[in-house]
C-alpha cells in the first residue's frame, strides 16, 4: 500500500510537469557539467548527443532546434565521430537549406574532411561548393586558401606560413 501510495505520486509529479521544459533542464545542467571539465568526456559527450538526438526528434521545429543540430554535429566531432559529425551537417544544409547556417555547415563538412578524415578530395569538392555557393562569405579566404594547399604536408605548410609572415613584415617596415 505504501508503494502504491509512492508510485501514484511519482505518477501525478511527473503527468503535471512539461516534458520539454524538463528536457531543457536536463541539457543545460549536463552543459553545465561539461564546461567544468577540461576536455568533455566520452561518456559526457555521448549523453547530450542522446539528449539532443531526443529533442530534435520530439520538437523538429522548436526555435531550439537549430542550435541543438549545430551542438550536436560539434560534439560528435570532438568525439571522433566524423562521419556523424557530417551526417548532422548535412541535416543541417537539409533543413535549412537558406542563410549563413548552412554556409557555416558546408564549411565545417569541408574542413572535417581535410583535418579529422584526411579526405583531401572529399575536402576540397566541399570548400569548392562553399565558394561557389557563397562567393562573399567571410570565410570564403580560407576556403581558397585550404584548396591551394591540400597537398602540402604539415611542415610545408608551416613553412609557407612563416614565409607569408616574413613577406608582410617587410612590405610592413616598407611602407613605414
Amino acid at each position: 500500500m505504501k508503494y502504491s501510495f509512492l508510485i501514484l505520486s511519482l505518477i501525478a509529479l511527473f503527468s503535471c510537469s512539461d516534458p520539454k521544459a524538463d528536457l531543457i533542464k536536463e541539457i543545460d545542467t549536463l552543459s553545465t557539467v561539461m564546461k567544468a571539465e577540461d576536455f568533455p568526456s566520452e561518456e559526457n559527450m555521448n549523453k547530450i548527443v542522446g539528449l539532443y538526438n531526443l529533442y530534435l526528434l520530439t520538437y523538429p521545429e522548436d526555435e531550439l532546434a537549430l542550435n541543438y543540430m549545430e551542438l550536436k554535429a560539434k560534439y560528435l566531432s570532438a568525439n571522433n565521430d566524423y562521419a556523424g559529425a557530417i551526417k548532422a551537417y548535412d541535416d543541417i544544409i537539409a533543413k535549412f537549406p537558406e542563410g549563413n547556417r548552412k554556409a557555416d555547415a558546408l564549411f565545417m563538412q569541408a574542413f572535417i574532411y581535410e583535418n579529422n578524415m584526411l579526405d583531401l578530395g572529399s575536402a576540397e569538392a566541399k570548400y569548392q561548393s562553399f565558394i561557389e555557393q557563397y562567393p562573399k562569405h567571410e570565410l570564403v579566404h580560407d576556403a581558397q586558401f585550404a584548396i591551394e594547399n591540400l597537398s602540402l604536408s604539415d611542415e610545408e605548410l608551416f613553412e609557407k606560413l612563416m614565409m607569408m609572415q616574413n613577406e608582410s613584415l617587410e612590405i610592413d617596415s616598407f611602407i613605414e
